[in-house]
């Protein structure tokens, strides 16, 4: 087949070869002549349209380049002198407060007036979406440097309507007034907690602890936050990575702090050391002092108080719980021993309460990238760490853990209408899981503590939340009386018929499922193989510092077999039934 122009130059040739054409031939010829003719005048006028069209193109990407290069260098600008900003922030002492942060003051008032003005002159008016790229780092400088100098002036936090509002006199006021966004404020959020791990570790070599642990508080309750936010990101993949980087600042903080108080950097403060009373003050050093004490198998010393044996660490939290917690009717208890399933229902009760704000199908759900014991806090484990903790700022409803037994709870839990779910396991399980446990954990001095001794200490109740019995029987019988406010639940029921504990566990706390819900998702989600398998709960430490694959072992029910002898299970077994005798409440396995 010919081509058009080969086509056009075969007419013309048969033009000027033929010696007689009949005149209707020739007119045709003409007519098809003048009709190319059209066609090619047609050509010409659409390639100049296409020229005129690619021209301007190129004069938009030209311009938009150009626009490119001078919002880059004045994001340049904004993060040099927002840097300069927080290195006069770092001078900060007791000496000098008033000063620096005066200085601080006007420095940050001139990043805004000079640099970010001239930003927000480029963007205003024009596709400032499409260069998020080229000013998010200064942004994100800026966020940090004006949350940091916040923090420092107040103890609070500068939240994005705050810094958007000190902005908004620099735009036109007859264009879009441009705010900084979300996102460019969590990632800047996200940084700043490196800067207030480092003024952290300052302030302590400089003697000011109560300063540090006042930021230990306020970063653990910025990553606590985050946690819940950053799943529900849509481009979330550079803040996962500051989230690494943020739980790594928290414990460095935490490790600081402790090591103030205690001796040893290999001191797992839940636990305790080896030294009483070392970071006890006041009030709360004499009564531990006075209280009976024992030599623990878990740990050096333990301490009985209100008929049950705590660490310091514990008991410190405890008394704090008690003086300050006020519960709301609203609000969700988990309450176990140690080694009692505690991870397991954390996360079963976490994913029921949040299941339509996370889906399950949705495959970021925050069980999946983040440890269930950071996602429910521990009540005394958190007043132990941050006795200041205001446990208000939790989402509703909140959702906590504890091992304090029913006796010990704050005046406000028993008093209010909050829901409290007790999960127990079979004594001789539990006792194994705790036993290897703190074999990973215990100091050196208990590391060979021979198992025979442990069970003789087991079965009189000398150990961490003891004595079992009296535990498990307070709740017992309160879930008895009060069916309304207590839920008993043993561990191998819940093994045994997962989905209706899980289903009775939800209509108890109030968020029962629809005929058309399934439960079967979010017991796959939070089954042992699935939580230990991810790789948030097989690497890494919690803030507390102990490691995160230390809480998932076997989860299995008669598990003890491979670590008792027949003998000892006897001895359990006995303490068991003489306990327990005439309660009503027996044990599988």
């Amino acid at each position: 087949m010919l081509s058009c122009s080969s086509a056009f130059q075969r007419v013309a040739s048969l033009m000027f070869m033929a010696p007689k054409l009949k005149p209707q031939r020739l007119h045709q010829i003409a007519e098809t002549g003048a009709e190319q003719l059209v066609k090619k005048a047609r050509t010409m006028t659409t390639e100049s349209s296409m020229k005129d069209a690619f021209s301007q193109y190129a004069d938009y990407l030209n311009n938009f380049n150009e626009k490119r290069e001078r919002v880059v260098k004045a994001s340049r600008d904004i993060t040099m002198n927002s840097k300069k900003v927080i290195f006069q922030v770092h001078r900060l002492s007791k000496d000098n407060k008033d000063e620096v942060l005066e200085k601080a003051g006007k420095d940050l008032e001139a990043v805004r007036e000079q640099h970010f003005a001239r930003l927000m002159k480029e963007l205003q008016g024009t596709d400032f979406w499409k260069l998020r790229r080229a000013y998010s780092p200064g942004v994100q400088e800026y966020v940090e440097a004006a949350t940091f100098y916040k923090f420092c002036v107040s103890g609070t936090l500068s939240t994005l309507d705050e810094i958007n509002s000190t902005l908004l006199p620099l735009s036109d006021p007859s264009l879009e007034a441009l705010q900084i966004n979300i996102l460019d404020y969590i990632l800047g959020l996200a940084d700043l907690t490196g800067e207030l791990m480092r003024m952290a570790i300052g302030r302590i070599s400089d003697g000011e602890v109560e300063f540090a642990q006042r930021i230990c508080q306020f970063v653990r309750q910025i990553h606590r936050e985050l946690l819940l936010v950053v799943p529900q990101m849509d481009d979330s993949y550079d803040m996962k990575s500051k989230m690494e980087v943020m739980l790594q600042s928290v414990i460095k903080i935490e490790n600081a702090c402790f090591s103030v108080h205690v001796r040893g950097s290999e001191y797992i403060p839940l636990l305790g050391d080896d030294a009483p009373t070392s970071f006890l003050l006041g009030e709360t050093r004499d009564l531990i002092s006075s209280l009976p004490s024992e030599k623990g198998w878990l740990v050096s010393q333990i301490y009985q108080f209100q008929g049950r044996w705590h660490t310091e660490a514990l008991l410190q939290g405890i008394l704090t719980c008690q003086k300050h917690f006020k519960a709301k009717d609203s609000d969700i208890i988990l309450v176990t021993n140690p080694k009692s399933g505690t991870t397991w229902l954390k996360s079963l009760v976490f994913a029921l309460i949040n299941r339509h704000k996370f889906p399950v199908s949705s495959g970021d759900h925050p069980l999946l990238v983040t440890n269930p014991h950071l996602l429910v806090p521990f009540m005394e484990g958190v007043y132990y760490e941050s006795p200041d903790f205001d446990f208000s700022l939790l989402p509703f409803p909140r959702l906590m853990n504890t091992h304090i037994s029913h006796l010990s709870l704050p005046e406000s839990v028993k008093s209010s209408s909050c829901k409290i779910v007790y999960c127990c396991r079979n004594p001789k399980d539990m006792f194994v899981s705790l036993w290897h446990f703190g074999k990973k954990l215990a100091p050196q001095e208990t590391a060979d503590y021979p198992i025979e001794k442990a069970v003789e200490a087991f079965c009189q109740g000398k150990f961490i939340a003891g004595p079992f019995w009296d535990h498990v029987l307070e709740y017992w019988y309160a879930s008895l009386e009060n069916p309304n406010k207590v839920l008993f639940v043993t561990y191998e029921e819940l093994k045994k018929q997962t989905e209706v504990e899980v289903k009775r566990i939800a209509e108890f706390i109030g968020c029962g499922f629809t005929a058309e819900e399934e439960v079967s998702e979010i017991v796959k989600l939070c089954s042992f193989e699935s939580l230990s398998s991810l790789e948030v709960n097989k690497q890494g430490k919690l803030p507390n510092g102990i490691e995160t694959n230390a809480f998932f072992r076997k989860g299995e029910t008669g598990g003890w077999r491979d670590t008792l002898s027949e003998s000892l299970a006897d001895a359990i077994d006995r303490t068991t039934e003489e306990k327990f005798g005439g309660s009503g409440l027996k044990f599988s396995c």
